[in-house]
């Protein structure tokens, strides 16, 4: 990784999935701080699941003119 670049870990797995995210201060030696607090976002895969197979644009039957 490159000086001021960004890079974010997913570990989805075990019915959570947790985010970090980090920044590359320097890069010899390399040295990255914490740019947002760790953590599971989104609750359980069952919940992701349900999220992205929920439709969340209702569709009218009705033609458009």
């Amino acid at each position: 990784q490159q000086k001021g670049s960004n890079v974010m870990v997913i570990d989805a797995g075990g019915g959570t999935v947790d985010l970090s995210t980090y920044n590359f201060v320097e890069d010899s030696p390399v040295r990255i701080r914490e740019i947002a607090s760790p953590g599971c976002r989104f609750g359980t895969g069952a919940a992701i699941e349900k999220r992205l197979t929920t439709p969340r644009l209702k569709v009218s039957s009705k033609a458009r003119s």
